[in-house]
């Protein structure tokens, strides 16, 4: 789809830099400070629909090269791995005691 929006694409490739950092940051500074996994998700989400808002999914895709599904199912594997984990220790299915 060609689109004609110089002004909203211009502004969205600095602003989705700015965002998807700024999401990294609070993804990364969650862990000692307010902020964290959820927060940073939710604003990594908010910068790639801005993306789609101002681009066609073929172009985001092409700025994206991952496989989603993979990186979905690694998530999962990584919770239960952490879960089956403390269960080797000793603990409880997914508790903070480790």
């Amino acid at each position: 789809m060609k689109s004609n929006d110089v002004i909203l694409q211009t502004v969205t490739r600095l602003m989705t830099f700015i965002i998807l950092s700024f999401a990294v940051y609070l993804f990364m500074a969650g862990h000692h400070n307010p902020g964290g996994g959820f927060i940073g998700g939710m604003v990594f989400a908010a910068g790639i629909v801005l993306l789609l808002l101002a681009f066609d999914l073929k172009t985001v895709r092409a700025g994206f090269p991952l496989d989603f599904k993979f990186l979905a199912a690694g998530g999962v594997l990584l919770a239960l791995g952490t879960g089956i984990a403390s269960i080797f220790f000793g603990r409880q299915f997914l508790s903070h005691s480790f």
